[in-house]
């Protein structure tokens, strides 16, 4: 991965805490959890109220 392209995924990271209990790739995270997120991740868990 080039620097400019490390630049841009950084920029695309986003910390968010779970509202719900909530599971990815066989991994739980209880509520209250914070997680790094893309910003497509964190939009589609907004509208599922799970963020």
């Amino acid at each position: 991965m080039s620097k400019q392209e490390q630049q841009a995924a950084a920029a695309d990271e986003v910390q968010a805490k779970l509202k719900k209990p909530h599971r990815h790739k066989g991994i739980e995270y209880p509520a209250g959890a914070e997680v790094s997120l893309t910003k497509d991740q964190a939009e589609r868990l907004t509208q599922r109220e799970v963020i």
